[in-house]
C-alpha cells in the first residue's frame, strides 16, 4: 500500500539523519546541522499547515472531480472525446488509487501532528489534527466501507493492517472528537504556536469546537435511515453547551496557507477549474464545463412552474454566460453531439471569484480553500431540527442556509436575493413543499437535500453523493410529471447518456484500489467480493 511505503521512507529518513547526526557528534565532535531533517526539527507546528493544506485540496476537487459529472454538475465538452470509463460507471480497481493514497498520505501527516503535539504537551493542535482526521477518515468510510483505521499507521507492528468494521469506525470517530473537544477547552501554554500554525481557524478553539460538533452531526445524519438507529446519546454531547455549540451563519472552515496567483501556488479550486497564471491567462481545464441537468434544476421550480424567464440568481455565480446564455452538454453524450469548449459555459464567479478591471479572473487564485461552508452546516442542522434532534426551528435554519449559499457565492444584494428565490421557487419555499409533497420528516428532509445539493454545485459533491445514497433526492428532480421536475425534454437526465453504460444508476461505492491487492492482498480479499453497484456502505437504506 501506498500510505505503508511511504511510512517506511519516511522512518528511514528519520532514522538515518539520527544515526548520523549521532555519529559526527561522537566521531567528529562538531555541532549538530540545523538544516539537516530529523525527528527533532520536524515539529508539528510545520506538519500542520501542509496536512491542513492537503485538506483542502481534497474538497477542491481534488479526488472527487468524477463525482461532479455523476451528479449532474458537470460535463465534457463536445470537442474532447468522453471518458469512457467514468461514463460508463465501468470503474475498475485501478479507478480507486489516487483517492485512497491521497486519502491516507494526509491522515499520516495529521497522524505525525497529534503524535508529535501531545508529546509536546500542544493538545489544542493536537485536537485540530483529530478533527481535520475525523473529516477525512469520514469520508473514506463513506466512499470504501471498511477501511484500515486502528493499525492503519503501526508501521512497525503491522506493515500490513487489517481492515476494520465501517459501522466500529464511525463510533472511534465520535470518540475521537469528544477527546478533541476536551482537548480544545484547554489554552496552549506560552510558548506554543497553535494559532500561528493553525491555518484553518487561526488559534480559534471555540469555533474548531463547533467544526468537532457538525462533524459529529454528520456521521449521525448518514445514519438517519438506518432502522432502530438511535442517535441519542451523541446528540446529548452535541447539545450540551459547554461542548461549544454548532456552527452559526458566518462559521465557514477553510484553509489559505498564503496562495498567490504564480506557478504551483494558487488556490487548489482556481488551479483545477480557474486559469493558469502566464501573462494571458488561459482556461485550466478546457475539456469540462455546464451539465445540462443542474442547469435544468436551475431553471426549474418556480411556484407557477411556466416561468421561463426565471433562473436561479447563483447560475450566474456558478457558471459565466456566452453569448448572453448559459450552454451545457449532457453528460456521457457523444462529443459530435455536444458543444464545444468555447460554446459551453465555464465556472463562474462563485467558484473562482471575481474578475478584476479587464475582465481576467484571478481574485480566486488567492481566495480561501473551503473545507465546509457555513451554508452546509445549517442544512445538517436544519434536518436535525427537523428530525427533533437538536433546538432550534427547521424551516428558519433551511432559509438561513439557503441565504448563506447566496452570501457564500457573492450573489448581488444577497439577502433579497435569497429572500424572492425563496418566496417564489417550489423546491425551496417550506410551505408550497408541505402543500405539495407532504409534511413528513422524510419529506422534509427530501427538501432539504435538494437544496443543499443545489447549494453544492461544484463545491462539495461528495456531500451530494451521500446524500442521494441516503434520501434519494435526485429522483425527485427528475420527474417531469411534478411541479419540481426538471423539463426532461429539454435538459438532460443527470444519469450519463453513454450507450455502453453498464447501468441506469450511479455506484454507490469505490471499489478497493489495485494497490491493496498487491500490498496487502490478504486483508482487502477478507472484505470479500465488493460490487460498485450493490455493496451498501453500513448506513445505507
Amino acid at each position: 500500500m501506498k500510505y505503508i511505503f511511504f511510512n517506511k521512507k519516511f522512518l528511514f529518513v528519520i532514522g538515518l539523519g539520527l544515526m548520523l547526526g549521532s555519529c559526527s557528534k561522537s566521531y567528529l565532535d562538531i555541532n549538530s546541522n540545523p538544516n539537516q531533517s530529523t525527528d527533532e526539527n520536524i515539529t508539528p507546528e510545520l506538519i500542520f499547515p501542509q496536512a491542513a493544506e492537503a485538506v483542502g485540496s481534497i474538497q477542491g476537487v481534488g479526488p472527487w472531480g468524477f463525482l461532479d459529472g455523476w451528479l449532474g454538475y458537470f460535463a465534457s465538452n463536445g470537442d474532447f472525446a468522453r471518458d469512457q470509463q467514468t461514463t460508463s460507471y465501468n470503474i475498475d480497481f485501478s479507478f480507486s488509487n489516487g483517492a485512497w493514497s491521497t486519502y491516507y498520505d494526509a491522515l499520516f501527516d495529521l497522524h505525525q501532528v497529534k503524535t508529535k503535539a501531545l508529546v509536546k504537551g500542544d493538545t489544542a493542535l493536537a485536537g485540530a489534527s483529530m478533527i481535520l482526521s475525523a473529516k477525512l477518515w469520514q469520508e473514506l468510510v463513506d466512499a470504501f466501507g471498511n477501511v484500515p483505521y486502528s493499525d492503519a499507521f503501526s508501521v512497525d507492528k503491522n506493515p500490513r493492517p487489517t481492515y476494520d468494521d465501517a459501522k466500529t469506525i464511525y463510533n472511534s470517530l465520535q470518540l475521537s472528537l469528544d477527546t478533541a473537544i476536551q482537548y480544545m477547552k484547554t489554552i496552549p501554554p506560552a510558548g506554543f504556536y497553535f494559532p500561528t500554525a493553525d491555518i484553518v481557524n487561526h488559534g480559534d478553539q471555540s469555533k474548531w469546537m463547533r467544526f468537532a460538533n457538525i462533524l459529529k452531526l454528520r456521521m449521525l445524519l448518514r445514519q438517519s435511515e438506518v432502522s432502530g438507529f438511535d442517535p441519542s446519546s451523541e446528540l446529548t454531547k452535541i447539545n450540551n453547551t459547554t461542548n461549544g455549540g454548532l456552527p452559526g451563519v458566518g462559521d465557514s472552515f477553510s484553509e489559505n496557507p498564503g496562495y498567490q496567483n504564480d506557478v504551483n501556488k494558487q488556490n487548489p479550486t482556481f488551479a483545477t477549474l480557474g486559469y493558469n497564471s502566464a501573462a494571458s491567462p488561459a482556461k485550466q481545464n478546457t475539456s469540462t464545463g455546464l451539465n445540462n441537468y443542474i442547469l435544468g434544476v436551475l431553471y426549474s421550480g418556480t411556484s407557477t412552474v411556466s416561468s421561463p424567464d426565471f433562473i436561479d440568481p447563483r447560475t450566474y455565480r456558478f457558471w459565466q454566460t456566452v453569448s448572453g446564455g448559459f450552454y451545457g452538454n449532457n453528460y456521457g453524450d457523444d462529443a459530435g453531439n455536444s458543444y464545444s469548449g468555447a460554446s459551453t459555459s465555464y465556472f463562474g464567479p462563485g467558484l473562482i471569484g471575481d474578475p478584476n478591471n479587464s475582465g481576467i479572473y484571478t481574485a480566486g487564485a488567492s481566495q480561501d480553500q473551503w473545507i465546509l461552508p457555513d451554508y452546509e452546516s445549517l442544512f445538517m442542522e436544519s434536518e436535525a431540527a427537523e428530525r427533533g434532534w437538536i433546538e432550534g426551528d427547521a424551516q428558519s435554519l433551511f432559509e438561513s442556509a439557503i441565504t448563506q449559499s447566496f452570501i457564500f457565492l457573492k450573489v448581488p444584494d444577497a439577502n433579497n436575493a435569497a429572500l424572492s428565490y425563496i418566496e417564489n421557487t417550489f423546491f425551496a419555499n417550506w410551505q408550497q413543499w408541505q402543500e405539495y409533497k407532504g409534511s413528513t420528516v422524510e419529506d422534509m428532509a427530501d427538501l432539504i437535500a435538494i437544496q443543499k445539493y443545489i447549494s453544492n454545485c461544484g463545491i462539495d459533491p461528495f456531500e451530494s453523493w451521500s446524500d442521494e445514497r441516503r434520501l434519494h433526492m435526485l429522483e425527485l428532480l427528475a420527474d417531469p410529471n411534478t411541479p419540481i421536475g426538471i423539463p426532461i425534454n429539454e435538459y438532460s437526465d443527470y444519469i450519463s447518456a453513454n450507450p455502453s453504460k453498464i447501468s441506469s444508476t450511479i455506484p454507490i461505492r469505490l471499489l478497493y484500489p489495485q494497490t491493496e491487492y498487491t500490498t496487502n492482498s490478504t486483508n482487502v480479499k477478507a472484505q470479500g467480493t465488493i460490487d460498485q453497484f450493490s455493496s451498501k456502505i453500513f448506513w445505507m437504506p
